[in-house]
């Protein structure tokens, strides 16, 4: 398998399990490597942060639903094990990529 193609396969699934609003910056910016949308993600990232700044609603005295706080929970935990797979996924595609490498011809 060719550096290209097993670059190209690590950069869709990292797109895969962006954030929408980061997903649609990182399409027009179209990065070709997986390194280059680490670090334009991390930009991106940055940036909305300045325009529309991290709220810490348990902190600011407002005292949050307990339903809406639920939700947040299991939202939390959904993306966990979201993530979890995703991390599964990677491992399993790196290990079989690694297994092809090495296989003679």
């Amino acid at each position: 398998m060719s550096q290209k193609f097993r670059e190209k396969m690590i950069l869709s699934q990292f797109l895969v399990g962006l954030q929408p609003r980061i997903k649609a910056q990182m399409m027009i910016k179209n990065p070709e490597t997986s390194e280059g949308a680490v670090e334009l993600r991390e930009r991106i990232e940055i940036a909305q942060e300045m325009l529309v700044p991290t709220v810490n609603v348990l902190e600011s005295g407002n005292r949050v639903p307990d339903k809406e706080l639920e939700s947040m929970q299991a939202s939390g935990e959904t993306l966990a094990k979201t993530l979890d797979l995703v991390n599964m996924q990677l491992e399993l595609l790196n290990s079989l990529m690694e297994k092809l490498r090495l296989k003679p011809n």
